[in-house]
């Protein structure tokens, strides 16, 4: 028998539903996190071949749409992000390490070459000194920015002119 202290709400989000070929039955999918995984446990215990546990499944926000229920950050403007993010999603943006290839004349793979190529440009030892006082750093990643946004018009209006 369950200890009445228990509780016995399982916090899930719907994910997916499939048909069970040939039972005229369809089964839904629930996903949990990891750590969650002892608590699931003891509330359901182990599947059993010879037996079926009945459960009910309850909305959370009913009344609201599901695509209202989903809880997601609203999306800044790349202009509003700190510099630090600003240069942290450019190291891994492929368009950015293209034109630190043709702006410095050299080789920048992957994201750690292109923040070292940043960091030596800027002046800098690390990203996290953006927006920290060193202007000088922070307007040389400005003017980088504003001459990659050129680069990426240039770029793309390139067979347009030819």
């Amino acid at each position: 028998m369950r200890d009445p202290e228990t509780p016995c709400v399982i916090d899930a989000t719907f994910h997916d539903w499939r048909t069970v070929k040939g039972r005229k039955m369809l089964q839904l999918v629930f996903e949990i996190p990891i750590e969650k995984q002892g608590e699931v446990l003891t509330l359901l215990g182990h599947p059993e071949p010879s037996g079926s546990k009945w459960c009910m499944i309850a909305l959370k926000d009913v009344g609201k749409p599901a695509q209202a229920r989903e809880v997601e950050k609203p999306k800044r403007k790349f202009k509003d992000l700190s510099l630090v993010e600003q240069c942290a999603i450019r190291c891994e943006d492929e368009r950015m390490r293209q034109f630190l290839a043709a702006r410095f004349h050299c080789f920048v793979r992957d994201d750690n070459e292109a923040t070292e190529t940043i960091r030596k440009y800027l002046g800098v030892s690390s990203r996290s000194e953006l927006g920290k006082g060193n202007h000088d750093a922070d307007n040389k990643w400005r003017a980088l920015e504003t001459q990659f946004q050129a680069w990426l018009l240039d770029e793309r209006y390139a067979d347009v002119r030819r």
